[in-house]
């Protein structure tokens, strides 16, 4: 991923770099945050481009953590992007908003062994996802765990998201 810019997936690596902690550990689907690292300066869970096939063990530790961010990303609601999150100490999330168009779900797909689960996971219709559950617009009153959003991405802080469900019975 050496051929991307900056600013591909709109403004969120810099917000991320300017407005996060050095230490934060972010996790979002895995193509979308492949840039993470390198131009938000952050660590990732998981993305596509570190994830290596030569060393076995790793491969394996990095397939499951692609399956819990791709589950993570496709959660059909907020409690379940928690339930995923959280045991893995995960303090951000990152939707990439163009996923969830009808037209982006039929079309989405994955390498092998993980396309069946994509192909899953995105077979329901649009609205049914914990993307959709999220505010319109920024609203750090009411919604104080969605911390960043523009035309491409979403920034979730996972802890006030817990939070937020608990106070709320979510």
């Amino acid at each position: 991923n050496f051929n991307r810019v900056i600013d591909q997936n709109g403004e969120v690596f810099r917000w991320i770099k300017k407005r996060t902690p050095e230490n934060a550990y972010f996790a979002g689907h895995p193509n979308y945050v492949d840039g993470l690292p390198l131009f938000g300066m952050r660590r990732t869970f998981a993305t596509t481009e570190t994830t290596h096939p030569f060393f076995p063990v790793y491969l394996k530790e990095m397939m499951r953590r692609l399956e819990i961010s791709l589950r993570a990303h496709y959660a059909k609601d907020l409690k379940e992007l928690v339930t995923l999150l959280k045991p893995e100490g995960v303090d951000y999330f990152v939707f990439s908003n163009l996923k969830f168009s009808t037209e982006a779900l039929k079309k989405e797909k994955y390498f092998k062994p993980l396309d069946s689960l994509v192909r899953e996971l995105t077979s329901r219709p649009s609205t049914d996802y914990a993307f959709r559950q999220l505010p319109p617009e920024l609203d750090p009153v009411n919604h104080p765990y969605m911390l960043f959003k523009d035309a491409y991405s979403v920034v979730i802080n996972v802890n006030k998201l817990e939070e937020h469900l608990i106070k709320h019975g979510g």
